[in-house]
């Protein structure tokens, strides 16, 4: 599989390959976020240098409530909105704020009888500042 830029266009793509997985690959795919998220989301997007160091020094108890957010995200089978700002080829240093809505709520996976319920999507959106 050819790498994807980590992008809106790039994330949209990602999403659509994992939900379309058969039920048995998706377990899968949501073991492997759970249990090595650095790995999993490395395997479909190709990060420069500098991404590659903040997600490695992203805060760890962070890091892995988002992993846990959206595993169970989709195996409810609920997208994840997530929005990128483009960022500017001159902006150096690279200050950006990451803020995600509905983490908390995301935590545990959804019981069967919730999942016809509106839910509160996850929703991920990186701000370059």
């Amino acid at each position: 599989m050819n790498t994807l830029n980590f992008d809106q266009e790039g994330v949209n793509s990602m999403q659509a390959i994992v939900l379309g997985r058969s039920p048995e690959l998706l377990e899968i795919e949501l073991t492997e976020i759970r249990n090595d998220f650095d790995s999993w989301i490395n395997k479909f997007f190709s990060f420069t240098t500098t991404q590659l160091v903040q997600l490695q020094s992203m805060d760890l108890i962070f890091k892995q409530e988002l992993a846990y957010a959206i595993a169970n995200s989709y195996a409810a089978g609920v997208m994840v909105v997530f929005s990128k700002d483009d960022k500017e080829d001159d902006e150096v240093p690279d200050k950006k704020s990451i803020v995600v809505h509905g983490l908390d709520k995301w935590q545990a996976p959804l019981e069967t009888s919730s999942a016809t319920m509106i839910v509160t999507p996850l929703m991920i959106r990186i701000h370059y500042s």
